[in-house]
């Protein structure tokens, strides 16, 4: 399933995705929670697409971060800081592993009959798990845009500071998305 997120100011916090797939449920997916033995199937189905809809929220930011920082190497080019643009190129590939890693990431699927069950109570905390890398991502994003605003006129030794900050960053959110990995792994049994 393909979904497309808008890109909005992470200050602007995205709705609960869980309410938005809840009340954009089709009448076919109304009558499969009527269905003794397969309404928890539609309600877990549900709630990993609400799941995946908030990673897209968040990949899609990262995204616009990532584009921030291509900008930032293009500004710095044409001042011929020639270290710090290298340097810039290696945070803005890092945010573009972080991003599919976050766009792709493990999902608690688990079947109609699976081999290991993930429930609701897991997949909400999957959910609120990823609602909290929201955290990061708004960091990731305001540090960004405060390199951006200043890059004409803060010395090359402040710029390296800040684009280091948000290598840092960077690499916490995907220790966070290891965490999560792992999380998921350990809530569902798996060895």
């Amino acid at each position: 399933m393909q979904a497309s997120v808008e890109v909005i100011e992470m200050s602007q916090a995205p709705p609960d995705m869980r309410n938005v797939v809840e009340n954009n449920r089709s009448l076919l997916k109304k009558i499969e929670l009527a269905i003794p033995g397969f309404r928890g199937y539609r309600k877990r189905e549900d709630l990993r697409v609400a799941d995946n809809l908030l990673r897209i929220f968040l990949a899609d930011n990262l995204v616009h971060s990532r584009q921030g920082m291509g900008d930032l190497k293009k500004a710095l080019a044409k001042k011929l800081e020639l270290k710090l643009v290298e340097r810039v190129g290696e945070v803005e590939n890092q945010l573009h592993v972080v991003d599919k890693r976050l766009r792709h990431a493990e999902q608690g699927y688990s079947g109609v009959a699976p081999d290991y069950k993930v429930n609701d109570r897991e997949l909400n905390a999957l959910y609120n798990y990823d609602n909290q890398l929201m955290i990061g991502v708004d960091q990731i994003s305001q540090t960004v845009r405060g390199i951006q605003a200043k890059t004409a006129a803060a010395p090359t030794e402040e710029l390296m500071a800040d684009v280091e900050a948000v290598a840092g960053m960077v690499k916490n959110f995907s220790v966070a998305l290891d965490n999560r990995r792992n999380a998921l792994i350990a809530a569902a049994g798996v060895r």
